[in-house]
């Protein structure tokens, strides 16, 4: 009977622990690396869902392993089923509903380092992203959606202490500008980054729908979205240019060339009468 007792009441404080979020902090040291032998083979991607982009950035960026393997560990020792009772500890709350765009801003910003080395299994590597607000460095850790409270509502990151910032943000800066000169360089006048009218009105930009194809959309300054469409397949995009005094928005594929959309008053349609610029460089 006294067993019993003593049993239950250990059940129940264990529950009370869990459910206030107590041990969602044990370590999850399986996935966290302890030490990398040999050479090791760095691939960064950039943009929305980089880590699970196809398209490498092209750089010669190097950066010191025991310096990954700090990045990595401390970006595993956030878990999020501790942290969604323990909202107060993270650093960053972003709100799409009360700052429109913000999300995507940062979520533009993910640059994905990826590495594989000596003794990993086949197909195996690690990977770590990280984001940038305001000139700071971030993990994403946790979304609360609208299942949450309403004020808890939101994207919740967490940031880099100060010396990673100061080692990792020229890195990845320099990440970033071999990937803007190798798509300058592969792209003309095109690009596949937001780009926006003469007159910063609107902005375009693109997308890869699960279907294969692109999606473009076309927004006002204010993220309103006023005009989606989808041109062609991903596999044949080479990118979206504006002419330099109207609305007129230039998509070039692989398969059909050039394509134009014009704006009419409301949104934009496909306008088979238009011709290209001759100050619209495009691919190749």
């Amino acid at each position: 009977m006294v067993r019993e007792k003593i049993t239950c009441i250990v059940i129940a404080v264990l529950s009370s622990c869990l459910l206030a979020g107590c041990f969602f902090r044990l370590p999850t040291s399986e996935f966290k690396i302890d030490k990398i032998k040999g050479d090791i083979e760095c691939e960064f991607r950039i943009g929305n869902n980089a880590q699970f982009s196809k398209n490498k950035v092209m750089t010669d960026t190097v950066f010191d392993k025991e310096e990954f393997i700090e990045l990595f560990n401390l970006r595993e020792s956030y878990n999020p089923n501790y942290l969604k009772y323990h909202l107060d500890e993270c650093s960053l709350k972003i709100d799409s509903r009360e700052k429109p765009g913000e999300f995507e801003k940062i979520d533009r910003s993910e640059i994905n380092i990826k590495i594989l080395y000596d003794g990993m299994e086949k197909d195996k590597y690690s990977s770590v992203s990280v984001f940038e607000y305001n000139s700071r460095l971030y993990f994403f850790v946790l979304c609360m959606g609208s299942r949450s409270k309403e004020d808890e509502i939101g994207y919740y990151y967490m940031e880099l202490p100060e010396d990673m910032q100061e080692y990792w943000r020229p890195i990845l800066e320099k990440v970033r500008e071999d990937d803007r000169a190798a798509k300058e360089k592969d792209y003309g006048s095109f690009t596949v980054e937001r780009t926006y009218t003469h007159d910063k009105k609107y902005y375009a930009e693109c997308t890869v729908q699960n279907s294969g194809m692109v999606l473009i959309a076309i927004s006002t300054k204010s993220n309103i979205r006023v005009s989606t469409f989808r041109p062609c397949r991903a596999s044949d995009f080479w990118g979206i240019s504006w002419e330099y005094d109207n609305y007129n928005l230039w998509i070039q594929s692989s398969d059909v060339g050039y394509i134009c959309y014009s704006f009419n008053g409301t949104e934009w349609e496909l306008n088979k009468e238009a011709v290209k610029p001759d100050y619209l460089i495009g691919r190749h």
